[in-house]
This record gives C-alpha cells, sequence and structure tokens, in this order.
C-alpha cells in the first residue's frame, strides 16, 4: 500500500502571495493540474487572478505557475472547476476587489489547459453567486450546488398569525385592509443594487442555497428552489444516498458545525438547513461520493471559528448516520484550508489540494481505508 504524500507545489511571493481557493482535477489529456487563486495579498483584491501549476506524471512533481485569467482593472476569483469528453470548463467570479460589480463567468480550454477561449458570462446565475462542485448522479443529472447573495424576498410568517381569531375579527379585519388599501396606493418593492458588494449591503449574512440542474450534460441548466438563509459563505456540496436522495452540506459561519439540507424530489427541493456534529470552523470541505455508495468527506474538523487545523478525512458506509472512519492526514502548524481533489478508486488514493496559511499551495495523497462493511470494487 501507497505512503501518504505531501508536497509543496508552489508558494506566493510579492506581488502574488495569495493562494488561495485550489482545485485539483485531471485534464483530457491525462495531467493533473491544480487551478487555484493568487496576486496580491490576501482576497479580496483587484490584484487576484486565476493560475494553475500542471504535473505530467501524476503529482510526483508540479511545473511552474501558468496564468489562466487576469484582468488589469478587476478581480477574478475562482468558483468551479471541471472536465468532460475533451474539454476543461472553469467557472469564475469577476468583481472590483471587494465583491462590488461581482459577475460569473465561464472559461472553456479544449486542449487540457495549455489556452483558454475569452470569458463567457454565465447566464444561468449572473451575479453575486458562487458555483460549488460539480456532482454527477447516477441517474444521469449534473448538478451545480451554488451560495446566492441576490437578496430573496421573505415568505409570511406563520407564527405570526394569531390561532385565537375569530371568524368575525379575521372578517372585519379583512375589510378594513380592503378600505385602506383602496385609498393608499401600494408602495412599490424596493430595488436592490447587485451592483453593491454584498460585504457592503448585509446580504453576504443571508446567502440563499441551492442547485443548478442539467440533464445534457451542462448545455443547459435550470436553477431549483432555494433555502437559507445562511451566514456567510456557505460553499455547499451536494452528494446521493443509496436511496436516490441528495444530500447538500453546508458550512455556516460561526456555529461550529457544518448544516445539512436534503431533496426527496431530485433536487428541485431543498429542506430547511439544519445543524449538524461534524465540527467545522466556518471553512470550505469537499465531499465525493465513491461507486459503492460510500461517502468521502474532506474537512477541518475543529468547533473553534476560524482554526482550520486538522486536515482529515470521514468515510461512511451508511449514508451518513455514522463516520465510522476518521483519519488526521496533516497536522503541521498553521492554517490548512479549502482542500479540494479527486478519489481514485481503483488505487484506493484521494489526492488533494489546498493551501498553508493563504501562501503555499499543497498537494496530498493518501489511502482509503477498505476496513468498513465494504471494499473499494
Amino acid at each position: 500500500m501507497a505512503t501518504d504524500k505531501l508536497a509543496a507545489v508552489y508558494t506566493g511571493t510579492p506581488p502574488d502571495v495569495c493562494v488561495c481557493d485550489q482545485a485539483l482535477r485531471i485534464m483530457p489529456n491525462g495531467d493533473w493540474v491544480i487551478i487555484f487563486m493568487t496576486g496580491g495579498d490576501t482576497e479580496p483584491r483587484k490584484e487576484n487572478y486565476i493560475a494553475l501549476c500542471r504535473s505530467t506524471d501524476k503529482g510526483q512533481s508540479w511545473g511552474d505557475k501558468e496564468t489562466v485569467l487576469k484582468f488589469d482593472d478587476k478581480a477574478c476569483t475562482l468558483s468551479e472547476v471541471y472536465a468532460h469528453e475533451d474539454q476543461v470548463r472553469v467557472h469564475v467570479t469577476v468583481h472590483d476587489g471587494n465583491f462590488g460589480h461581482w459577475e460569473n463567468f465561464t472559461i472553456t480550454s479544449k486542449d487540457s489547459g495549455k489556452t483558454w477561449e475569452d470569458p463567457v458570462p454565465f447566464e444561468p446565475m449572473p451575479k453575486r453567486a458562487f458555483i460549488r462542485n460539480l456532482y454527477a448522479s447516477t441517474w444521469g443529472t449534473w448538478y451545480l450546488p451554488f451560495h446566492s447573495y441576490v437578496p430573496v424576498p421573505d415568505e409570511p410568517d406563520e407564527e405570526t398569525e394569531t390561532d385565537a381569531a375569530t371568524e368575525g375579527e379575521a372578517e372585519a379585519e379583512g375589510e378594513a385592509k380592503a378600505e385602506s388599501d383602496a385609498d393608499v396606493e401600494s408602495a412599490p418593492e424596493p430595488e436592490v443594487d447587485l451592483d453593491v458588494s454584498p460585504l457592503e449591503d448585509g446580504s453576504h449574512q443571508r446567502a440563499h442555497v441551492g442547485v443548478l440542474m442539467s440533464d445534457d450534460q451542462g448545455e443547459t441548466w435550470t436553477a431549483s428552489e432555494v433555502t437559507g438563509p445562511i451566514a456567510g459563505w456557505a460553499e455547499n456540496n451536494v452528494v446521493e444516498l443509496s436511496d436516490e436522495t441528495l444530500v447538500m452540506l453546508i458550512r455556516a459561519d460561526g456555529t461550529g458545525n457544518l448544516q445539512r439540507s436534503t431533496s426527496s424530489d431530485k433536487g428541485n427541493t431543498w429542506s430547511e438547513p439544519e445543524g449538524l456534529e461534524i465540527p467545522n470552523p466556518s471553512s470550505k470541505f469537499r465531499m465525493h461520493r465513491l461507486s459503492d455508495g460510500r461517502i468521502v468527506l474532506v474537512h477541518n474538523p475543529n468547533v473553534l471559528h476560524g482554526v482550520r487545523n486538522p486536515l482529515a478525512v470521514w468515510m461512511t458506509d451508511d449514508d451518513m448516520r455514522q463516520w465510522r472512519f476518521k483519519k488526521v492526514i496533516c497536522d503541521m502548524e498553521g492554517q490548512l484550508q479549502y482542500p479540494d481533489g479527486f478519489v481514485d478508486e481503483e488505487a484506493g488514493r484521494v489526492h488533494i489540494a489546498f493551501d498553508h496559511n493563504r501562501n503555499t499551495l499543497m498537494y496530498l495523497a493518501t489511502n482509503l481505508p477498505d476496513v468498513m462493511g465494504f471494499k473499494l470494487k
């Protein structure tokens, strides 16, 4: 059995100090690439841009940084990357350096990330939303989780209705309201300026989450109903259970734990998020579903807000009822942030990219267990 491997891929230096939001993917030609955000001293900054490092020997060594997308007067942030057939698609957010004038685009490569076409607006979710990790279901539908900062009108609060009101009282209230409405014009709905940063207008604390769904392998997308709100960057992931229920795990800043929402109608609607006993320090995580039904969670199991250490792999073989395998894969000093990658089921390995202290891009490979209810196929 192979041993764990940990290697530094790239370290930021001025003026490109920041390293963040990495995604490790296998390209159509077999190369491995880690696409990530760099530029500036931190994020968000107008200097942020997207770059990649490439491995032609399956992670044994890594090449120099290559620029993927960079603007002189705007920031761009990585949202999601997936490869399908001979194309690679990258979802990016473009903004003014503080998430103002936030717009979403995709860029496409037809030569495994060596060259890129011009950015194209992502019409299904054009503004103030992050697209997260693609999940391809066993029934063929593709799902792109999203967390959106476009305000959603509040639904009526049923608990404020007076159950004790008599029929006569309710009727009298209705007549009075009708007379009032006849005399006074209805106030217009307040307009929301979608060019303002959600960090400035408060909507950053009211994320709504859902999924985009595609039955034609990403040619067209339909949005689900949303659920929430969730405080902060929700950074949600989706997988399916054995009964085809979809489960969404959600980062919920300040709660100390992940939250969970489920869909029993193939992603069209989602339950109200509920807290789980899965520690999370307000940080991004990554889920994978294996072909035999096991689910892998790569995350920081720590309830302390902002303490993104250690980095661990958990696994369940009973539809998330229990996480019977838990392995710390890295606990070196510092912040071990935003893990992402893929699982090689044939080799029984999980390959992960993460950033160390927002400055060094790291690659890690570790073994999956075969000691649970069943072994890898």
